[in-house]
């Protein structure tokens, strides 16, 4: 059962690993892969730049941090 929090950065080694036993991917594959990517990225930044928010008892401005 996952917690609370999961942290996509516990899957990158085994992302990687699992990546290197396939074949190198085709062009158009791997620039849907890079597009896919750049907009998960690009949510992040949009998300932590424009969403800011206050918690209950504390005064000052939080972010969303990935």
């Amino acid at each position: 059962m996952p917690a609370p929090l999961l942290e996509p950065r516990y899957f990158l080694v085994p992302f990687i690993v699992l990546r290197l036993h396939f074949p190198p991917p085709s062009r158009v594959r791997l620039a849907a892969e890079v597009g896919v990517y750049v907009a998960v990225l690009a949510a992040t930044v949009e998300v932590f730049v424009r969403r800011p928010f206050r918690w209950e008892g504390r005064d000052d401005l939080m972010r969303f941090m990935w």
